[in-house]
């Protein structure tokens, strides 16, 4: 079926000059001055914004995804201290998790937005005819008055949640203790999870959302100025007249909502020219991206404008009359 792009929302980037001077008036038009803004950045106009866990269908079997690593390279985690650490090092290195890449800063979410994606056919609203395009890159932006550190509570139990086989039943109150257990929550928080006004309070945090400030253990995270948004996004129902029964389950969801509405768009004939404006903001894989394959795959991409062609070999002919 042919996409529809609709910019309605959107504002046109065609430089990073223009570009910066709408990240300043953001900055100067936040609704609390204190806030922080945080950034997306999607080659293709059409993708919802997903972790790769729901995007891969893969929530069912998260919990396997979580401990599986551990079981065949415990040393590799020897060091960390809960879940969420565990589950940024695996989105480092391509596991799918429930963590969505953001940035805090603007040039780096401009720079994915550039990346060029194959031709797709898109609908033209005004002729009614379809064409092929590749498609328009976007970045999203959200305020976030009070981001949250790896190691705040909600962090720790949407991660530790993470790390559950939800499909077995499970009732609030059974989870509650299994935190408890497992050292997530305390003894005082696990009493205080124990009546029906707590239960709603640990509900708030199992369905809500979380940026998150992770810890800069590794160069990339740096370089990319990396956060991350944390979904918690699990079902509840009411299984009996006790909300301590109710069933939590885990759901998957369009992170959209998370954003502000409005949001940059660049088009495919201007990305390649912000990606040679951005090189000189020292924004480029091989800033952002500092482990030695993409260093080499940087430079080999830099000599491919000096290609040049040469003979096709032929064996001397003294030798091979010899």
């Amino acid at each position: 079926m042919p996409i529809v792009l609709n910019t309605d929302d959107g504002i046109e980037v065609s430089s990073v000059d223009e570009y910066m001077k709408m990240i300043s008036k953001l900055n100067e038009n936040k609704k609390n001055p204190n806030a922080q803004l945080f950034f997306r950045g999607q080659a293709v106009d059409y993708w919802d914004i997903r972790p790769s866990i729901f995007r891969e269908k893969m929530l069912g079997v998260e919990h396997n995804l979580m401990s599986e690593p551990l079981r065949q390279i415990p040393n590799e985690f020897i060091h960390f201290g809960d879940s969420f650490e565990m589950m940024e090092k695996y989105q480092h290195y391509g596991m799918c998790t429930r963590l969505l890449d953001m940035t805090t800063n603007p040039l780096v979410a401009l720079y994915f937005a550039c990346e060029h994606h194959g031709q797709v056919e898109y609908k033209n609203l005004e002729s009614n005819n379809t064409e092929s395009l590749s498609p328009t890159g976007i970045v999203y932006f959200k305020e976030e008055n009070m981001p949250l550190k790896y190691n705040d509570l909600d962090v720790k139990v949407i991660s530790r949640l993470a790390c559950y086989d939800l499909d077995n039943v499970c009732t609030l109150e059974q989870i509650v203790k299994q935190l408890c257990e497992d050292k997530i929550i305390s003894k005082e928080q696990t009493k205080r999870w124990s009546d029906e006004k707590g239960l709603l309070e640990f509900i708030y945090i199992c369905q809500s959302v979380c940026t998150v400030l992770p810890m800069m253990n590794n160069d990339r995270l740096i370089r990319q100025s990396g956060a991350f948004l944390l979904p918690g996004k699990f079902n509840v129902a009411y299984r009996g007249e006790s909300l301590r029964d109710a069933v939590i389950t885990k759901a998957e969801s369009n992170l959209r909502e998370e954003f502000d509405k409005s949001f940059f768009y660049i088009r495919d004939d201007n990305k390649e020219k912000i990606r040679i404006e951005l090189e000189y903001c020292n924004i480029s894989e091989a800033n952002l991206f500092p482990e030695l394959e993409y260093q080499l795959k940087y430079i080999r991409k830099s000599y491919e404008q000096q290609r040049r062609a040469v003979s096709y070999f032929v064996k001397f002919e003294k030798l091979t009359q010899e």
